[in-house]
């Protein structure tokens, strides 16, 4: 399809969302264009998997982070292959869970793919592993990637 944008200093932005209600609104960064640009974009690339999202300017955002006697975690659950597109999940269909070991002994788990953890304010050395599946839908868009494990 082609799309036309004004120039200047509007920022756009685009979304995709693939089926409802189990799939997921992803977006893109901002974007400004000048005029004449032509450019393409494929969405939904493999592979599909959890990573930060990006900010308007591209960068990649804090995606966990320990402050004091807390560790906590909120990544965009599903990073399309080209690192632009981006969702935080769906109303439904994305299911997982984080387990968090101190000094390799499990202490802590959650019913879902994110959370924040209270550990002891001593250093210790910490593994985070975080469970992440999309439930069958039909939808060939994820058909692909439809679990990861990410440690």
């Amino acid at each position: 399809r082609t799309a036309y944008y004004t120039t200047g200093d509007d920022a756009w932005s685009h979304g995709a969302m693939s089926s409802f209600p189990f799939a997921a609104f992803m977006s893109d960064q901002d974007r400004t264009y000048r005029a004449g640009q032509r450019g393409a974009e494929e969405w939904y690339r493999a592979a599909v998997r959890p990573a930060a999202a990006r900010d308007a300017d591209g960068n990649l955002m804090l995606a966990a982070e320990r402050q004091g006697d807390q560790i906590g975690i909120q990544n965009a659950l599903w990073v399309d292959g080209s690192g632009d597109h981006w969702t935080y999940g769906g109303s439904f269909g994305d299911i997982g869970n984080l387990v968090l070991k101190r000094d390799g002994e499990q202490i802590g788990r959650t019913a879902w793919p994110y959370g924040v953890f209270t550990v002891p304010e001593d250093d210790s050395a910490y593994e985070l592993t975080q469970n992440l599946q999309k439930i069958a839908t039909g939808d060939p868009n994820w058909r692909r990637s439809t679990a990861a494990s990410t440690t």
